[in-house]
């Protein structure tokens, strides 16, 4: 995986504003390659902008408030299989009262142009991909997509304001008022649910709260750590103060960079400064000045670059999701009926965006904006046993497939066996994700006490050690989810036969050509063998006939 290389920031006048998305540009995907056609597009997405995560401000006598006009609705339809609403049902607009940020948002959450910003990538979308989705969205072309969010509501949202964006006059085929779409979403695992892929979770893979701490507790992020704790850190506490630094959630040991003071720092500054955050009465304080305020983006972005950049991170962290999608593409490849053709999965900066980058090593070091927007999108040229698969990776508006290390030769269309290669290897087992066994405390010279017994047997995921506080204790570890196992799933068996299939192309290809050549050389010795016959039978035709009147040859001077 390619190391990312941070520069740091030159004087500036004003910090990047890229993180705000200001003009609404993520999802303008370019021109679709010629002579190429569209079979399935993966569509990953990062929310809107929002207000604040946390309510804890970074500094001390902050005055800013925060305005959310965009709210939440919903409803009852009378039965679980409705694809409308009927006219004059009655819908309910949700409204936070007693909010800890000032204002009237909730703790993240999603403001109108953040739904706005959603909604423009969904007409951009919609016009982009014109051939692949259907004109109309009714009940046979709903089956052509599989919406999903993560069971927040900033996300829900999001994905709803994306495929509005898309259908923005979608009537309701049989009268009723509106269509009703479903988005799939697992339980959030603060609510008991069982871990969800979108985002990197130790619930769903647990090898990955070993490989955190690996790759926290790296001599590499420690140096960094340490430098940074020497010059940055000490001229921030001088400008702003050390509210932020008591107020950042760290967990973890060692603390993790995902929940560092200067991720927090970054969020709350952002809201402040973003032209798509509304709000009123206050700003950063005069001495947090620019050049300040880009090295927190810089420090910010170099931290979680870091972490998610690292091997196992990305494999326990990422894999589960990069399995799922690879099962659709395999679908989509075999031509499974009922495989969706648009798959939208939309979740945070740090997952699915930055992680899915950082995974393929196409990443650009810098923190997924508000609305961020990851294409992967499935190509088939050709047809018959000339029928080839590519892929194409298009993030907020830039074709990135050949950052892909063994892509890189191939221009902006990946050929799906060097794609699929490069995935699978990040795809973990079911054994890699039970993560190593607990290594046993070592013998005690003392004879045996009656102290506390060590952890029974039915918790093997308990370290001898005492516990960190991150991840806190869970119960026993369910069966993972499909995607873990060898051969789970249609789709999986779609794939192995698609891999089949184009083992045995070339073989094919091969064994064609050669029976041409060998029809060809038959054909050649046969037209031989004939004039050869013919020129035997004239030859006997010329010679003279041999008789006892005549018994040699008459000379023609003779005749």
């Amino acid at each position: 995986m390619t190391p990312l290389l941070i520069v740091p920031s030159a004087s500036v006048a004003t910090p990047s504003l890229a993180y705000c998305n200001a003009d609404f540009s993520t999802g303008r995907v370019p021109a679709l390659p010629e002579g190429a056609t569209l079979r399935q597009v993966h569509v990953l997405i990062r929310h809107g902008a929002r207000a604040p995560s946390d309510n804890r401000p970074a500094w001390a006598n902050d005055t800013a408030e925060f305005e959310c006009n965009a709210t939440g609705v919903f409803g009852h339809v009378g039965s679980p299989d409705r694809t409308v609403l009927r006219r004059g049902a009655v819908l309910f607009r949700k409204r936070y009262v007693r909010n800890r940020l000032p204002g009237t948002c909730a703790t993240g959450q999603l403001v109108q142009p953040g739904w706005q910003m959603e909604h423009a990538s969904g007409a951009h979308l919609k016009e982009r991909y014109s051939s692949l989705l259907p004109t109309t969205l009714d009940g046979a072309g709903q089956s052509t997509f599989y919406l999903r969010s993560d069971d927040s509501e900033r996300t829900l949202q999001s994905g709803a304001a994306l495929f509005s964006g898309m259908y923005p006059d979608a009537a309701a085929p049989d009268g009723g008022s509106a269509t009703i779409v479903p988005m799939h979403t697992i339980l959030a695992e603060a609510l008991g649910g069982t871990g969800d892929s979108i985002m990197p979770s130790a619930t769903v893979c647990p090898a990955l709260a070993g490989a955190y701490r690996r790759a926290a507790g790296s001599a590499a992020s420690i140096e960094r750590a340490r430098a940074t704790g020497a010059s940055l850190t000490p001229r921030l506490v001088a400008a702003i103060g050390d509210t932020w630094l008591r107020a950042a959630p760290g967990r973890g040991a060692p603390r993790l960079p995902a929940w560092s003071p200067y991720i927090h720092l970054l969020d709350w500054l952002m809201s402040h400064i973003c032209p798509t955050v509304p709000s009123r009465g206050g700003g950063p304080p005069p001495s947090f000045t620019p050049q300040l305020q880009q090295q927190v983006i810089d420090e910010a972005a170099h931290e979680e670059w870091s972490l998610y950049n690292d091997s196992d991170v990305a494999r326990f962290g990422t894999g589960p999701l990069v399995g799922e999608i690879l099962e659709r593409l395999n679908a989509a490849i075999a031509r499974v009926q009922g495989t969706p053709k648009f798959v939208l999965l939309s979740g945070h900066d740090t997952g699915p965006i930055l992680n899915f980058l950082a995974a393929f090593g196409a990443g650009d070091g810098k923190w997924p904006p508000f609305g961020s927007l990851l294409a992967l999108e499935l190509y088939e040229t050709g047809g018959g046993l000339n029928r080839y698969h590519a892929i194409r990776l298009v993030y907020n508006g830039e074709v990135v497939t050949a950052r892909i290390e063994r892509c890189s030769a191939h221009g902006e269309l990946c050929p799906w066996p060097i794609f699929r290669s490069v995935a699978a290897s990040l795809v973990p087992n079911a054994s890699d994700c039970a993560g190593p066994p607990p290594t046993p405390s070592p013998p005690s010279p003392s004879p045996p006490s009656p102290s506390p017994s060590p952890p029974p047997p039915s918790l093997p995921s308990a370290p001898p050690s005492p516990p960190s506080p991150w991840p806190p204790p869970t119960p026993p570890i369910p069966p993972l989810p499909p995607p873990f196992s060898p051969m789970p799933t249609r789709f999986a068996v779609a794939g192995l036969e698609e891999a089949v299939e184009e083992a045995r192309r070339p073989l094919i290809v091969a064994i064609g050509v050669l029976s041409f050549w060998l029809v060809v050389l038959v054909m050649c010795v046969l037209d031989l063998w004939r004039k050869g016959q013919r020129v035997r039978k004239v030859a006997s035709l010329q010679q003279p006939l041999l008789t006892a009147d005549h018994p040699w040859p008459r000379h023609h001077s003779e005749r």
